[in-house]
């Protein structure tokens, strides 16, 4: 592949665009207003619109061209929804404050308005119309953007004074978070001396505060770096101010090169310089390679003079709030340059300023956590000179960000940044940084195997998962920043010596990526709003500075230096060999790539340490022998998941690899142990598992065992236990806790009845046909046979669990078509799986004097000899007639499921569902087909004497 790609670029070219950057940032920073790259918005631009003055005596519009600005960029939907819109809470809050301008302009032209008021109204109607159309599709509780809560209810209420009202799906549960933010919000804090961040969004409490009592808070003209907010000081303030005035047409010629429009903040100088600085050396870049006079003049003594101007901790531009992300950066950025670590005194304001109970919070006073943050809040105390001083802090961070990926269903999301490849980014640089520390002799007080090896886990699936969605032209997303975040996860994993298997696929696709970027346009077009201010927005600085950063990264080809082996997983080269070779020959993988199964093969074998721990738990092993299944369990989980790109959550797929491998004990146990100590006395045996589930106040499962049946019935006991009390089912709603309360029952009885039939068919004379069937084939394997597969039980209990983590205890079918379709997925899924197990282990059973399907009279032909590869033949044609019944009955479930879903997070969530449901039976109907391809379960050793 690599072959074939002609764009590249040196070493040298990348450190002369570099410093080339460096040099052109410098250039534009203004002595008095700083710098900013921020792409221009609408809903600043609208709030500058908005501002009055009297000049001449006569009341003017400050800033027309603003206006006209907004005319010109109104759509013919009647919005403001264009490509620098992505979101839908960016078209509400621009079109929301556009028309807002729009009703102020025809109630007051004051000469300054070139449009007719008839063409006024008629684009008040289509902007209301079109806010209308998105309100209603709105879903609330998607919305990350920070301070939305607070800014579109503001709007609204402005347009309903204007006469305007909005009625939506989601206004009650935006009306809940305003009064919950609001609920904490005092007027007189902003009156303090104390800055806030409600500094930066004056205009959302206008008519809630007195503006000339915020008035000391201005800096250089502006409230918070923020041109609305200083637009709504001026529209309110009893008193005219000239430096916010001259503020706002600075940003106007500085960032809107004159056209009237204006960014969501300005200056951003800290933020900008930071990440340029850090992210350009985190990749590789020297001090030496960007050595000019800008380096130090201008960037190094700006930044220098922001942390001492701060006390120790930086906002995003200069005299705004502090927050742990510039802060994190900015100490990267300085010491880098300084060609030392971090001081551990640089690093204490951070952690005291900004630490909390479990994490790292952005700014005082935040909604909810960031996940970008508290990455590089860890990158910059992984930097200190002596970094084991604060394990602590590090352990913290690592616990919270390795839990947030665990439990996450899907795409990780942050609130300053769209694209999910960014959180992936910063996490993959901060966790191979702690595994090289940790390499190198690092130790941390407090970090454990299982913190480390979840680390591992979280770090292999970032990467992996990234790889995994690389476009076919080598690009994400058609877009030269995300393809650059993609590739720095990519170079990360290239450090990292478990993908040592796949190293050759991982170098075709940073080369391929490199392709790309190289090959693309670097104009204006190409820019990608998916930075998150008030509204989403682009930056020319940072998409240079991330490609500059992937091509350099991309450069560094030195082998792994990250082991992740020990004492996370040491590698079996031969068995994976073995066990990708026995995947790749089933139906379901023969057309997947090979190097996608062996890196879910690396996968899962960063979870076999962790499932070790808990192999002994419930089920002893005495008499077995080795469970050579075991490891491949989590193999079967990963290899579905990544198979269909479902990425369920970590925590939810451990959990049930767990499941999967206590079934298989559980077989095993009833089998070799309960079946030979209840041989003729099965009845008690079915009165003992029934005693486990009596239901009886405040006993244990174990409560209802007695004498010496309580010990050789304990496995069982915790086994039901671990099942019933699992918090997933606790958690999840009446019904389903009752389906699988049922289900679990069945599917032990069901052993009972197996090893009842194995008994009778064991003292025949003969090992063909089962003369003493109780019951027909047809009804027989749909029933006890497909319950002993452990498939329906598992089936109810993964629903408990959707139950639970999706639908806050409701239940998972709701209705009475899909509790009937999924139904029968379930009994079609456990009867092909059984059939398929069958015939892949008659030779075992026939050893074992078990009865297989092939067994039952119906496959024999009375009138001539039968042979066991005339029943194989009729066995695997019932089996496939199973799947076509499969096929149909999933079809309909996910029909029926998404036709009911709704829209937003309701509709996402099915999607969801359906999708994990998609992963279970791929990984079931994998069991089968591998018992096809070879018999995967432990032998029952046979003494001489039972033989």
């Amino acid at each position: 592949m690599t072959s074939t790609l002609t764009c590249s670029i040196s070493r040298s070219e990348l450190n002369s665009s570099a410093k080339c950057l460096v040099q052109r940032v410098a250039g534009e920073y203004d002595e008095l207003y700083g710098f900013g790259s921020m792409t221009c918005t609408i809903y600043d631009t609208a709030w500058l619109s908005l501002v009055t003055k009297v000049a001449d005596g006569e009341l003017k519009w400050l800033f027309p061209e603003s206006f006209n600005y907004i005319l010109e960029t109104q759509s013919t939907s009647g919005g403001w929804d264009g490509h620098t819109c992505p979101s839908q809470i960016d078209s509400i809050l621009s079109t929301a404050a556009a028309l807002l301008s729009l009703i102020r302009h025809r109630q007051r032209p004051l000469g300054t308005c070139n449009v007719s008021p008839h063409e006024l109204s008629s684009r008040i109607t289509r902007a209301t119309m079109n806010l209308q159309a998105t309100l209603d599709t709105w879903d609330v509780s998607l919305c990350t953007h920070v301070g939305f809560e607070i800014i579109v209810p503001a709007l609204l209420e402005y347009l309903n004074n204007e006469g305007i009202s909005f009625s939506f799906r989601g206004k009650g549960a935006l009306t809940q978070l305003n009064n919950l933010k609001l609920s904490k919000f005092d007027p007189e804090h902003l009156y303090g001396p104390d800055k806030l961040t409600a500094l930066h969004c004056l205009e959302a409490f206008i008519g809630k505060i007195d503006f000339d009592r915020v008035a000391h808070h201005q800096v250089d003209g502006h409230f918070m770096a923020s041109p609305s907010s200083t637009a709504a000081y001026l529209m309110h303030a009893s008193q005219w101010d000239s430096h916010a005035e001259t503020y706002l047409k600075q940003v106007i010629r500085l960032a809107g090169k004159g056209t009237g429009a204006v960014p969501s903040a300005f200056p951003s100088t800290n933020f900008e310089f930071s990440w340029l600085l850090s992210t350009l050396f985190l990749s590789g870049f020297t001090v030496e390679e960007l050595e000019c006079s800008d380096l130090w003049g201008n960037l190094y003594k700006i930044l220098s003079k922001a942390f001492e101007e701060g006390g120790g901790t930086i906002g995003f531009a200069p005299n705004v709030v502090s927050d742990v992300d510039d802060t994190a950066r900015g100490l990267l950025a300085l010491a880098t340059l300084r060609l030392s670590k971090i001081e551990d005194a640089d690093i204490e304001p951070m952690i005291k300023q900004f630490q909390v109970d479990d994490h790292f919070r952005t700014y005082p006073f935040e909604r909810g956590p960031s996940f970008t943050a508290n990455c590089n809040a860890l990158l910059a105390i992984l930097h200190v000179r002596n970094p084991q001083r604060f394990s602590r802090e590090i352990v913290k961070i690592v616990r919270f960000l390795s839990t947030h990926w665990w439990e996450c269903d899907g795409d990780i999301r942050d609130k300053w940044n769209l694209c999910p490849l960014y959180p992936s980014m910063l996490l993959s640089e901060a966790f191979s940084k702690m595994l090289g520390l940790l390499d190198t002799g690092l130790s941390l007080e407090g970090l454990d195997d299982e913190d480390r090896e979840r680390v591992g886990i979280t770090l292999f699936e970032v990467c992996l998962r990234t790889m995994l969605q690389q476009n076919i032209d080598g690009s994400w997303d058609n877009s030269i920043e995300q393809t650059s975040y993609g590739m720095l996860i990519l170079c990360q994993a290239r450090k990292v010596h478990l993908f040592e298997p796949i190293r050759p696929q991982i170098n075709d696709a940073i080369n391929l990526a490199s392709h790309f970027i190289l090959s693309q346009n670097d104009g204006q077009k190409d820019l990608d709003y998916i930075w998150i201010e008030k509204v989403s927005y682009a930056s020319p600085v940072l998409r240079e500075t991330y490609r500059l950063a992937a091509l350099r990264a991309s450069l560094q080809t030195d082998s792994a230096c990250i082991s992740l082996s020990q004492p996370i997983i040491h590698c079996s080269r031969p068995v994976m060999d073995a066990q990708v070779k026995l995947i790749c020959s089933t139906p379901m993988f023969d057309q997947v790539p090979q190097w996608q199964i062996r890196a879910s093969w690396l996968e899962a074998s960063l979870f076999v340490p962790m499932l070790r721990r808990r192999r002994l738990t419930i089920f002893p092993r005495d008499g077995l022998e080795e469970d050579k299944y075991f490891d491949l369990i989590p193999f079967f989980w990963t290899v579905c998941n990544n198979r269909r790109f479902a990425f369920l959550p970590t925590s939810l797929v451990f959990d049930l690899m767990i499941i999967s491998f206590l079934n298989f004990q559980a077989d095993e146990y009833i089998e070799a142990v309960l079946g030979r100590q209840f041989i003729e006395k099965f009845d008690e045996l079915r009165t003992l598992i029934e005693a486990l589930f009596a239901e009886t106040p405040g006993s244990s499962h174990e409560d209802s065992l007695k004498g010496d049946r309580s010990t050789i019935m304990a496995p069982v006991s915790r086994f039901v236990a671990h099942s019933l009390n699992h918090p997933g089912v606790k958690a999840a709603s009446p019904w389903d806790r009752a389906r699988l309360t049922q289900e679990l029952q069945t599917y032990l009885l069901a052993h009972v009845t197996q090893a009842e039939d194995n008994r009778r068919f064991s003292q025949q004379n003969t090992t063909d046909e089962y003369e003493g069937a109780r019951d027909l084939y047809s009804h027989w394997v749909r029933t006890t046979s497909a319950n002993h597969t452990s498939c329906p039980y598992a089936f109810t209990l993964l629903s408990c669990f959707l139950s639970s983590s999706k639908w806050g205890g409701a239940e998972c079918f709701p209705t009475v078509t899909q509790k009937y379709f999924a139904n029968d997925v379930c009994r079609h899924l456990a009867t092909m799986c059984r059939m398929y197990n069958d015939y892949g282990s008659i030779a075992r059973d026939a050893a074992e004097r078990n009865v297989n399907s092939v067994n039952f009279p119906e496959f024999f032909t009375p009138t001539k000899r039968t042979t066991v590869e005339d029943r194989k033949e009729r066995l695997i044609l019932l089996a496939e007639y199973e799947r076509a019944c499969l096929d149909c009955a999933l079809d309909k479930l996910t029909r029926d499921t998404e036709g009911g879903g709704g829209s937003g997070r309701a509709a996402a969530q099915v999607r969801r569902q359906v999708e994990t449901w998609q992963v279970f039976c791929d990984v079931t109907d994998l069991h089968g087909q591998i018992y096809v391809v070879r018999d995967i379960a432990s032998r029952l050793r046979v003494s001489k004497k039972d033989s």
